[in-house]
Protein backbone atom coordinates (compact mmCIF):
# COMPACT_ATOMS: atom_id res chain seq x y z
CA UNK A 1 0.00 0.00 0.00
CA UNK A 2 1.03 3.62 -0.66
CA UNK A 3 -0.03 6.65 0.71
CA UNK A 4 0.05 9.68 -1.08
CA UNK A 5 -0.78 13.64 0.06
CA UNK A 6 -2.15 16.39 -2.32
CA UNK A 7 -2.54 19.72 -0.85
CA UNK A 8 -4.30 22.46 -1.91
CA UNK A 9 -4.12 26.16 -1.21
CA UNK A 10 -6.72 26.44 1.77
CA UNK A 11 -9.84 28.34 1.10
CA UNK A 12 -12.32 29.79 3.55
CA UNK A 13 -14.89 27.22 3.46
CA UNK A 14 -15.47 23.67 3.86
CA UNK A 15 -13.78 22.52 1.13
CA UNK A 16 -10.29 23.67 2.18
CA UNK A 17 -7.37 21.69 0.80
CA UNK A 18 -7.09 17.36 -0.34
CA UNK A 19 -5.02 14.67 1.34
CA UNK A 20 -5.42 11.04 -0.84
CA UNK A 21 -4.76 7.78 0.70
CA UNK A 22 -3.64 6.21 -2.11
CA UNK A 23 -3.05 2.49 -1.79
CA UNK A 24 -1.42 0.13 -4.24
CA UNK A 25 -0.94 -3.93 -3.74
CA UNK A 26 2.02 -4.88 -5.63
CA UNK A 27 1.56 -8.94 -5.14
CA UNK A 28 -0.99 -9.71 -7.60
CA UNK A 29 -2.94 -6.33 -8.50
CA UNK A 30 -2.06 -3.07 -8.33
CA UNK A 31 -4.89 -0.19 -7.79
CA UNK A 32 -3.95 3.43 -8.37
CA UNK A 33 -5.41 6.91 -7.95
CA UNK A 34 -4.30 9.30 -10.94
CA UNK A 35 -5.92 12.32 -9.90
CA UNK A 36 -8.41 14.13 -7.29
CA UNK A 37 -10.67 16.86 -8.59
CA UNK A 38 -12.32 18.83 -5.78
CA UNK A 39 -13.00 21.97 -8.00
CA UNK A 40 -16.55 23.47 -7.25
CA UNK A 41 -18.13 25.81 -9.13
CA UNK A 42 -19.55 29.05 -7.23
CA UNK A 43 -21.09 32.06 -8.62
CA UNK A 44 -19.66 30.78 -12.67
CA UNK A 45 -15.72 30.51 -10.99
CA UNK A 46 -14.30 27.12 -10.84
CA UNK A 47 -12.84 27.06 -6.83
CA UNK A 48 -12.13 24.86 -4.48
CA UNK A 49 -14.34 25.40 -1.32
CA UNK A 50 -17.68 24.89 -1.35
CA UNK A 51 -20.29 27.22 0.34
CA UNK A 52 -22.65 26.11 3.34
CA UNK A 53 -25.93 24.84 1.89
CA UNK A 54 -24.84 23.66 -1.27
CA UNK A 55 -24.14 20.04 -2.84
CA UNK A 56 -20.55 19.79 -3.64
CA UNK A 57 -18.98 16.72 -6.14
CA UNK A 58 -15.95 15.45 -5.98
CA UNK A 59 -14.11 13.25 -8.63
CA UNK A 60 -11.67 10.66 -8.18
CA UNK A 61 -10.15 8.91 -11.44
CA UNK A 62 -8.05 6.30 -11.40
CA UNK A 63 -7.11 3.05 -12.35
CA UNK A 64 -6.33 -1.58 -11.62
CA UNK A 65 -3.76 -3.40 -13.03
CA UNK A 66 -4.38 -7.32 -12.63
CA UNK A 67 -1.86 -9.51 -13.05
CA UNK A 68 -2.13 -13.23 -13.96
CA UNK A 69 -5.50 -15.20 -13.76
CA UNK A 70 -8.72 -13.16 -14.18
CA UNK A 71 -10.52 -12.25 -10.93
CA UNK A 72 -14.11 -13.56 -10.56
CA UNK A 73 -16.87 -12.50 -8.04
CA UNK A 74 -14.48 -8.86 -7.08
CA UNK A 75 -15.87 -5.17 -6.39
CA UNK A 76 -13.61 -2.29 -5.97
CA UNK A 77 -13.70 -0.37 -2.62
CA UNK A 78 -13.89 3.01 -1.66
CA UNK A 79 -13.17 4.99 1.33
CA UNK A 80 -14.20 8.76 1.94
CA UNK A 81 -13.43 10.70 4.65
CA UNK A 82 -15.66 13.82 5.88
CA UNK A 83 -17.32 15.71 8.72
CA UNK A 84 -19.91 13.88 10.76
CA UNK A 85 -21.90 16.60 10.06
CA UNK A 86 -22.72 15.61 6.35
CA UNK A 87 -23.68 12.03 7.57
CA UNK A 88 -22.37 10.33 4.34
CA UNK A 89 -24.27 7.18 5.10
CA UNK A 90 -27.68 9.17 4.68
CA UNK A 91 -26.71 11.90 2.15
CA UNK A 92 -23.78 10.96 0.03
CA UNK A 93 -24.45 9.63 -3.44
CA UNK A 94 -21.53 7.68 -4.65
CA UNK A 95 -21.31 6.34 -8.19
CA UNK A 96 -18.88 4.99 -10.73
CA UNK A 97 -17.88 4.57 -14.54
CA UNK A 98 -15.68 2.04 -15.77
CA UNK A 99 -14.07 1.31 -19.68
CA UNK A 100 -14.25 -2.40 -19.39
CA UNK A 101 -17.30 -3.83 -18.46
CA UNK A 102 -20.24 -1.37 -19.48
CA UNK A 103 -18.76 1.56 -20.72
CA UNK A 104 -21.59 2.59 -22.63
CA UNK A 105 -24.13 3.29 -19.77
CA UNK A 106 -22.96 6.13 -17.99
CA UNK A 107 -22.41 6.39 -14.20
CA UNK A 108 -23.68 3.06 -11.80
CA UNK A 109 -24.58 3.13 -8.36
CA UNK A 110 -22.13 2.25 -5.87
CA UNK A 111 -23.68 0.89 -2.45
CA UNK A 112 -22.34 1.74 1.04
CA UNK A 113 -20.86 -1.38 2.23
CA UNK A 114 -22.76 -2.89 5.58
CA UNK A 115 -21.58 -2.87 9.01
CA UNK A 116 -22.30 -6.13 8.66
CA UNK A 117 -19.28 -6.91 5.87
CA UNK A 118 -15.66 -7.78 7.51
CA UNK A 119 -12.77 -7.37 4.91
CA UNK A 120 -10.98 -10.34 5.97
CA UNK A 121 -7.56 -8.83 6.99
CA UNK A 122 -9.79 -6.65 9.69
CA UNK A 123 -11.54 -9.31 11.72
CA UNK A 124 -14.31 -7.33 13.90
CA UNK A 125 -14.48 -4.47 12.30
CA UNK A 126 -16.43 -3.37 9.53
CA UNK A 127 -14.64 -1.44 6.83
CA UNK A 128 -15.64 2.48 7.77
CA UNK A 129 -13.91 1.33 11.36
CA UNK A 130 -11.33 -0.31 9.68
CA UNK A 131 -10.50 2.87 8.08
CA UNK A 132 -10.82 4.76 11.01
CA UNK A 133 -8.60 2.46 12.94
CA UNK A 134 -5.82 2.82 10.12
CA UNK A 135 -6.10 5.89 8.98
CA UNK A 136 -7.78 8.17 11.87
CA UNK A 137 -8.87 11.68 10.49
CA UNK A 138 -5.39 11.90 8.48
CA UNK A 139 -3.77 15.51 9.31
CA UNK A 140 -7.10 17.11 10.39
CA UNK A 141 -7.33 19.08 13.69
CA UNK A 142 -11.15 18.48 13.50
CA UNK A 143 -11.69 15.25 15.40
CA UNK A 144 -15.15 14.77 14.81
CA UNK A 145 -14.57 12.80 11.35
CA UNK A 146 -15.88 9.80 10.05
CA UNK A 147 -15.14 7.08 6.84
CA UNK A 148 -17.95 6.20 4.65
CA UNK A 149 -16.93 2.74 2.61
CA UNK A 150 -18.85 1.62 -0.75
CA UNK A 151 -18.53 -0.80 -3.28
CA UNK A 152 -19.38 -1.56 -6.83
CA UNK A 153 -21.25 -4.31 -8.07
CA UNK A 154 -19.27 -7.97 -8.16
CA UNK A 155 -17.24 -8.57 -11.42
CA UNK A 156 -16.34 -11.40 -12.59
CA UNK A 157 -13.05 -11.83 -15.62
CA UNK A 158 -11.32 -8.95 -13.61
CA UNK A 159 -7.99 -8.56 -15.69
CA UNK A 160 -5.19 -6.38 -17.60
CA UNK A 161 -5.97 -2.35 -17.36
CA UNK A 162 -9.06 -0.87 -16.09
CA UNK A 163 -10.02 2.98 -16.02
CA UNK A 164 -12.50 4.20 -13.78
CA UNK A 165 -13.74 7.35 -12.31
CA UNK A 166 -15.40 7.85 -9.12
CA UNK A 167 -18.31 10.22 -8.33
CA UNK A 168 -18.96 11.33 -4.46
CA UNK A 169 -22.63 14.00 -4.49
CA UNK A 170 -22.60 15.03 -0.89
CA UNK A 171 -24.53 18.19 0.70
CA UNK A 172 -22.13 20.17 2.89
CA UNK A 173 -24.40 21.38 5.64
CA UNK A 174 -24.73 24.35 7.00
CA UNK A 175 -21.40 25.11 9.41
CA UNK A 176 -18.45 27.03 8.07
CA UNK A 177 -15.84 24.03 8.43
CA UNK A 178 -12.24 23.42 7.89
CA UNK A 179 -11.00 20.06 6.98
CA UNK A 180 -9.16 17.72 4.79
CA UNK A 181 -11.51 15.00 3.34
CA UNK A 182 -9.67 11.79 2.12
CA UNK A 183 -9.62 9.09 -0.28
CA UNK A 184 -8.95 5.52 -0.26
CA UNK A 185 -9.25 2.89 -2.65
CA UNK A 186 -9.09 -1.28 -2.10
CA UNK A 187 -10.79 -4.55 -3.49
CA UNK A 188 -12.54 -7.17 -1.74
CA UNK A 189 -9.33 -9.24 -3.60
CA UNK A 190 -7.33 -7.71 -1.19
CA UNK A 191 -9.42 -6.78 1.51
CA UNK A 192 -7.15 -4.48 3.78
CA UNK A 193 -4.35 -6.47 3.77
CA UNK A 194 -2.16 -5.72 6.56
CA UNK A 195 1.08 -7.93 5.32
CA UNK A 196 4.04 -5.69 5.77
CA UNK A 197 5.66 -7.39 2.67
CA UNK A 198 2.93 -5.34 0.24
CA UNK A 199 2.59 -1.98 2.17
CA UNK A 200 4.31 1.11 1.91
CA UNK A 201 4.05 3.76 3.58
Amino acid sequence: MKKKLISLLQRKRHIVALSTILMTFIVMSCLFIDSVDITQMIDGKAVNYAKAGTTATFKMHGHIKVQGDPRNDKRLVFGFLAPKSWNLAQNARVSYTEDTFDPNIGEQNMTLIPLTEQPSNKPGLSWSAALMQEYGVGTNILEDMEWAAYWTRPYNGVADEIHFTIYVRVPVGNKNLRFKPSFFINSTDDNFSTSADAKEM
